[in-house]
C-alpha cells in the first residue's frame, strides 16, 4: 500500500502531472487496475477504494461525452485515483475536473510511456520496494544549486506535491540497516495521518532526510522535540542530538553556509552541504 503522492517518485513515467484532486494526495493505493473498454456497451465492473485506475481512453476516441460519462462513473465508485495516458485526449472534459476536485480524487495525465510499464512500476512500488527511495536525483539537483527558479519549483513539487512555504529538515543517520529504518517509518505513516501530513521522508546518501512542514508558533527546539517523539512512536531510538538547524525556505536559491551534519564525509559531500540553502538537523538513530 502506498500514498497517492508517492506516484511522483516514478520518474520513468513521461511528464506525469496532477491536473485535479490535489486534496486526495494522502489517499492510499492498494492496486493498479487497467480500464480499457466502453462502459456503455459492457457493464462497468466494481472498482474499490484502493484502486488506482490506469487508462488510455482508447474506447472513447473522438467522443468527449463518453469520456466524461465513464470517468465520472469510475470516480463515483470511490476509486483512489486515476491515471490517463494522453494518446487520444490531451485534456479531459471540465466536468471530470470539477467532479475530481469535489470528491478529492487525484487525476494524473502522462505521455508516451507504455501503459503496461506504468502498471508494472506502480505495482512494484506497492509491493514494497524501498518506501522512501526514488528522490536521490532530485535532492542531488537541489544540492548542486545550479537550477533555475522554475526548475527548483518542479523538483520540489516532485518531492512534496502538497507544497509548503518553509520546512524544518532533519537528517537521520541510521546505525541499523536502512531498510529497517524505512520499514519502521513507513509503518508509522500508514497509521498516523497527522505524521504523514507533516513529514515527507527521503532516502539520500545512506541517510533519511525528513522534510517537516513548518508550523506556526513552534520554536526550533519544540519542533525538534516533536520530531523526536515521531521517531519514538516509529520505534526508532535516538542516540544523538541536533547540532544546528534553521528554517529552510522552499524556493530559496542556494546561497551561503547554513549548517553541516557531523560525521565522516568526503570533501565532495561537504561541499554539497555547504552550498545548499537548506538547514539540516542531523540525528543518529539505532
Amino acid at each position: 500500500m502506498i500514498h497517492i503522492k508517492e506516484l511522483f517518485r516514478l520518474q520513468n513515467i513521461h511528464r506525469l502531472r496532477l491536473i485535479a484532486g490535489q486534496d486526495g494526495l494522502e489517499r492510499t493505493v492498494t492496486e493498479a487496475v487497467l480500464f480499457e473498454y466502453d462502459p456503455s456497451r459492457v457493464q462497468l465492473p466494481d472498482f474499490y477504494r484502493g484502486d488506482l485506475v490506469v487508462t488510455t481512453l482508447a474506447y472513447a476516441r473522438g467522443d468527449a461525452k463518453l469520456v466524461a460519462h465513464s470517468l465520472q462513473a469510475l470516480m463515483n465508485q470511490g476509486i483512489a485515483g486515476l491515471m490517463v495516458k494522453t494518446a487520444y485526449f490531451s485534456e479531459l472534459p471540465q466536468a471530470v475536473i470539477t467532479l475530481a476536485n469535489r470528491l478529492g480524487t487525484p487525476v494524473f495525465l502522462f505521455d508516451d510511456t507504455y501503459i503496461e510499464e506504468v502498471i508494472l512500476q506502480v505495482t512494484d512500488l506497492i509491493r514494497g520496494k524501498r518506501h522512501f527511495a526514488g528522490f536521490e536525483q532530485d535532492v542531488d539537483a537541489l544540492m548542486r544549486g545550479d537550477l533555475t527558479e522554475e526548475q527548483t519549483r518542479e523538483r520540489a513539487r516532485r518531492i512534496d506535491p502538497l507544497g509548503q512555504s518553509s520546512y524544518r529538515i532533519y537528517a537521520v543517520s541510521p546505525k541499523e540497516r536502512m531498510i529497517t529504518l524505512d520499514d519502521k517509518l513507513y509503518a508509522l505513516m500508514e497509521t498516523d495521518a497527522d505524521a504523514a501530513h507533516r513529514c515527507t521522508f527521503i532516502e539520500w546518501r545512506r541517510m533519511m532526510l525528513a522534510l517537516c512542514r513548518e508550523e506556526d508558533g513552534l520554536s526550533a527546539q519544540e519542533a525538534l522535540t516533536r520530531f523526536g517523539d515521531l521517531l519514538t512512536r516509529a520505534g526508532v531510538l535516538s542516540s544523538g542530538r541536533a547540532t544546528c538547524g534553521k528554517r529552510a525556505r522552499r524556493w530559496a536559491r542556494p546561497s551561503a553556509k547554513r549548517c553541516m551534519p557531523r560525521g565522516r564525509r568526503n570533501c565532495a559531500e561537504r561541499r554539497s552541504w555547504l552550498r545548499t540553502s537548506w538547514g539540516f538537523m542531523p540525528i543518529c538513530s539505532r
